[in-house]
């Protein structure tokens, strides 16, 4: 069953994502698993400069910090869970600047395979059902752009710091969510309700009778049945996270650009000459001591 490396997405120790990271993580070792954990918050990861080095000439990323060993390590794993909160409606800032850097993994798209997938699931904590926001389908797809796929992800609304031990039906999700995950049970992609089948967004783009899932790509019908609307995903599921559509996007489109723009670069510096004959006052914040003055009281966020 190999080696399961639970990910937590909360500064917070043992907030929610921490201690269901924990749960789902004894779950895959009572399957027979190995396991280990990683704090997010741990990492010292910088934000991602678009210099394009990785995707347009396969080259290592120049910045030096965390991000290089935690692609290392989670290459290592058989299997990956996921929990993290969800802050202003979407993923916690630590999480979304490794999310922003895994463009490091796109020279090995050319020869990644379907097949090649390692199982994944993703838990999902917020505090109020209406403030669940859009995180639950972008931690999948942060699966999915690490070569894991979700076997399935569990929404939590707990507001209190581990306040989701007490909810056994929770616990008894998680921990069959850390089960599958060990066993390399695959996903089934049947949709449940209306939400995509592929990441489990329960948000769409909406044209004509066509609902498009802004995450995943993947589309449906829109159908009126008994005066309420639902969504039929029987056309097919999108390839945007397939290796053959990672492949396709960076060839057809990320390499292209910079074709593209090599062929323009003069006239953007000529209309650029403009704006640095201009002085800007930039605004820089005061020098100060780093720390965190956390408190046990709950933050309504579900951390």
């Amino acid at each position: 069953m190999g080696l399961i490396i639970g990910l937590v997405g909360s500064a917070r120790p043992w907030g929610n994502s921490e201690v269901l990271v924990r749960e789902a993580l004894a779950s895959a070792q009572e399957a027979g698993a190995s396991v280990a954990a990683l704090r997010i918050s741990d990492l010292h990861v910088e934000p991602c400069t678009g210099c394009m080095r990785c995707a347009f000439r396969s080259e290592e990323c120049p910045i030096k910090d965390d991000m290089r060993f935690f692609l290392d390590t989670v290459s290592q794993a058989d299997g990956l869970i996921l929990a993290a909160p969800t802050y202003f409606l979407n993923v916690p800032g630590p999480l979304k600047s490794v999310f922003d850097r895994v463009l490091m993994l796109s020279p090995k798209w050319d020869v990644r395979k379907d097949e090649d997938l390692k199982p994944g699931g993703v838990i999902a904590v917020a505090g109020l059902p209406p403030w669940r926001g859009v995180s639950r389908p972008f931690f999948n797809a942060f699966l999915y752009a690490l070569g894991f796929m979700p076997v399935g992800s569990v929404a939590v609304f707990s507001p209190g710091p581990g306040e989701s031990l007490l909810d056994d039906e929770i616990v008894g999700k998680v921990r069959e969510l850390g089960r599958r995950v060990a066993l390399g049970e695959k996903r089934s992609f049947m949709p449940e309700g209306n939400t995509c089948p592929v990441c489990d967004s329960d948000f769409f783009r909406l044209e004509g009778l066509e609902a498009e899932c802004p995450i995943c790509g993947t589309k449906a019908r829109i159908v009126m049945e008994e005066g309420r609307a639902r969504l039929d995903f029987s056309g097919g599921i999108s390839d945007r996270w397939t290796s053959e559509g990672l492949r396709k996007h960076l060839n057809e489109w990320i390499r292209e650009t910079g074709v593209r723009f090599m062929a323009i670069r003069q006239q953007v510096k000529e209309r650029r000459r403009a704006l640095e004959g201009r002085e800007i006052n930039w605004i820089k914040p005061p020098e100060r001591e780093k720390g965190y003055g956390g408190s046990e009281e709950g933050s309504g966020k579900g951390a």
